[in-house]
């Protein structure tokens, strides 16, 4: 199950003041993109967001959750089963191998 993850750009204070969630995420799955391009011209620190490219590969551990400062991150995930839950499961039992 794919989780997702959104970063409130409105609060989110951007790579350049903080950039956390990038910095603390064992999968970085984070990174920073500029939201304007001009031809021919320096960007401008303030026209960079953070965004959740590869959400894909997020462990829902919550570290960039907690670690962000203003609370611009969410993660949510349908039916999500801890790695702890999978584990007490008794295994299913193989079919009898066809003879």
């Amino acid at each position: 199950m794919l989780p997702k993850i959104t970063v409130d750009d409105g609060t989110c204070l951007g790579p350049h003041e903080c950039g956390l969630c990038m910095k603390l995420c064992p999968m970085t799955v984070f990174i920073a993109g500029h939201t304007k391009v001009w031809k021919f011209r320096e960007t401008d620190p303030k026209d960079y967001r953070v965004y959740a490219r590869y959400y894909d590969q997020c462990v829902m551990c919550n570290k960039c959750v907690e670690a962000c400062p203003v609370s611009a991150i969410t993660i949510t995930a349908d039916e999500v089963a801890s790695a702890a839950e999978l584990l007490a499961e008794p295994m299913a039992e193989q079919p009898a191998s066809l003879s």
